[in-house]
């Protein structure tokens, strides 16, 4: 039984020491695709669009956000809140510097930015 053991300890190091079997493709190239819906992008483009005019959305909160929208980032005003830059990232989505508070459109069928939506920490409204 000993001699069974002893094998059987030597073989299972042997077959640790032994490279993988499977060979990995060095010439094969990783690729990531990360997309957003379209309509999110299209929607911060017609924002875009509207350099320098304000655009007051009623909330379902009972508050008014203004956007005033400038070449690359629009300027939010919630409430009597101070007003903050955010950027676009190119996913559809408008964020802040500090990443917590975000801004998304949907447009209508002429284009137009109708609908908002705002996501921030439950502690900032």
């Amino acid at each position: 039984m000993h001699k069974f053991i002893c094998t059987t300890a030597i073989a299972l190091l042997g077959a640790s020491s032994l490279p993988a079997l499977a060979t990995i493709d060095s010439t094969a190239t990783q690729r990531v695709e990360i997309t957003a819906p379209r309509d999110a992008v299209a929607a911060a483009q017609a924002v875009l669009a509207m350099r320098g005019e304000d655009a007051t959305f009623d909330l379902s909160n009972g508050r008014t956000l203004v956007v005033t929208p400038y070449a690359s980032y629009v300027e939010m005003r919630y409430g009597k809140r101070l007003s903050k830059v955010m950027r676009h990232d190119g996913q559809g989505n408008f964020v802040s510097r500090d990443g917590s508070l975000s801004l998304q459109f949907e447009i209508d069928r002429d284009g137009e930015a109708r609908v908002v939506k705002l996501s921030a920490p439950a502690s900032w409204f």
